[in-house]
């Protein structure tokens, strides 16, 4: 069947009530469809039913995902995580696995009742953001994961450390009244999430 002798606002209408899966699918399968498909599919992320479907777990912080710009070339969203930066610890300078995960939204049966608005995320996908060792006191450097299912972008702080301040809580005194540390100083970091990229492909799977 040829598709042109359809109005455009009547495939456009018929393209609304497919499953993201489906769009998707059609948008590699058929040129004609393609620029109605990716039309449908950037109005579905950024103020439809996906514009809130993603979150991040990062150590022990949690955020949504805001899509900012869909790229119909690369077929990738990018989002941006409107969350405070992370700060961690470690007793000694060695490399270290920051433990994440992709969320996305738990849909709810439509005959389940619910009392609350919050929306509830499980886990899709689990990966971790590597700290390398050696890094200088105050530096700052840039880190880009490049996982199967998403792309994040990070930077990561080594925190100056406030030796006056630690060795006043952290002493004991000997027997000639001479103070000595309880325990090393402590190496703090301070991650901050700037952005994440998800393909098309990572948003039809499970859809």
């Amino acid at each position: 069947m040829d598709i042109t002798i359809f109005p455009p606002e009547i495939t456009q209408l018929i393209l609304e009530h497919l499953p993201i899966r489906d769009l998707i699918r059609a948008e590699r399968t058929c040129k004609l469809l393609q620029l109605f498909c990716l039309s449908e599919i950037e109005r579905r992320i950024k103020t439809g039913s996906l514009k809130d479907e993603f979150g991040v777990l990062i150590h022990l912080g949690q955020a949504q995902a805001e899509p900012q710009q869909f790229d119909p070339v690369t077929k990738t969203v990018q989002y941006i995580i409107p969350m405070d930066p992370i700060t961690f610890n470690t007793m000694y300078d060695h490399r270290r696995n920051i433990h994440c995960s992709l969320l996305r939204k738990q849909h709810k049966l439509d005959n389940a009742a619910t009392t609350t608005k919050k929306i509830n995320y499980l886990s899709q996908h689990g990966f971790t953001i590597p700290v390398e060792s050696g890094l200088s006191e105050g530096k700052t450097i840039q880190i880009s994961v490049d996982d199967t299912l998403c792309q994040l972008d990070a930077s990561l702080t080594r925190i100056l450390t406030d030796k006056e301040e630690h060795g006043k809580n952290r002493t004991t005194t000997t027997t000639n009244n001479k103070k000595l540390p309880l325990a090393p100083l402590p190496l703090s970091y301070s991650l901050q999430v700037t952005g994440l990229r998800l393909p098309l492909s990572t948003i039809a799977t499970y859809s």
